[in-house]
């Protein structure tokens, strides 16, 4: 008789360790900030202390959100010792970056074993109807959106392509200006033909092609521009495109139009220019 009653003493211990107790609410936020275009999630776990069947977790229900896209995302349940945790996430994807506020968040957690409310009784009649069930309530959190995470990457890449930009404006408007100014104003020391020649051979060696051309300009235009016009057409028109227009001279171009410039200004015409 005593080890009976022993018996039921334990069963009722045991039954109240794990008698049901009002569930809570953990709201779980990610350490970071959300950034417009990428997925924010934040979880709401609801947990009590009893048996699966006290409680029934009804999904979230949140306030609209204008500054994103908002989708839940399935409930996982966990049961831990005599502890049972329901973790649903309301995730949202911002489409403009600034301050906002996170919506409200409500769970409902009616009990299930709760009685059926009577036929064409309604809930303001019986305040114990279970569809008026207690509910969690989480309330909003400020938050602060982000530009996305390329953004920096593109701002440095429009200066460098700006910076680049004038650079080359520059490198054009020297070249211009060079190409106008040096057949002119070189030659107020008056140089030999020979030498105004070796300078461009030199130019030539050194891979400086537009220099090349201009400076073979000046070699012509050194016996009158109106004697070799249409190699001083030639030469002009070339030096632009390798100047200007990325083109790139093969040995013997080079070769032949410094035999031209050479006849030309020997005074020989017993050959045709060289193209």
């Amino acid at each position: 008789m005593i080890g009976f009653r022993v018996f039921i003493l334990i069963g009722c211990c045991g039954f109240l360790a794990v008698e049901a107790q009002e569930p809570s609410l953990e709201v779980i936020v990610p350490e970071r900030d959300p950034r417009v275009g990428e997925p924010y999630t934040v979880s709401y776990q609801v947990s009590w202390l009893g048996n699966a069947r006290d409680f029934a977790v009804m999904p979230l229900e949140f306030e609209s959100v204008e500054w994103g896209d908002a989708t839940v995302r399935q409930a996982v349940s966990e049961l831990r010792g005599d502890t049972l945790s329901v973790t649903q996430s309301l995730e949202v994807i911002p489409r403009e970056a600034g301050n906002f506020d996170w919506p409200v968040v409500t769970i409902g957690y009616p009990n299930p074993e709760a009685a059926t409310p009577k036929e064409n009784e309604t809930p303001e009649a019986n305040p114990s109807d279970p569809r008026v069930y207690p509910t969690l309530r989480a309330q909003s959190l400020p938050i602060l959106v982000r530009s996305p995470q390329n953004a920096p990457w593109i701002s440095g890449g429009l200066g460098a392509f700006l910076v680049f930009s004038i650079f080359m404006a520059f490198l054009v408007y020297t070249r211009r200006s060079r190409a106008i100014a040096v057949p002119e104003s070189a030659l107020t020391n008056e140089p030999t033909v020979e030498e105004v020649l070796h300078i461009a051979r030199r130019h030539w060696l050194d891979g400086q092609y537009y220099e090349y051309f201009t400076t073979l300009i000046r070699a012509a235009e050194s016996v009158g521009k109106n004697s070799h016009s249409d190699l001083l057409k030639r030469l002009k028109s070339r030096a632009h495109e390798v100047g200007f227009g990325g083109a790139h001279p093969t040995e013997d171009e080079l070769e032949g139009v410094f035999r031209d410039v050479q006849r030309a200004v020997s005074g020989s015409s017993d050959t045709e220019p060289h193209e």
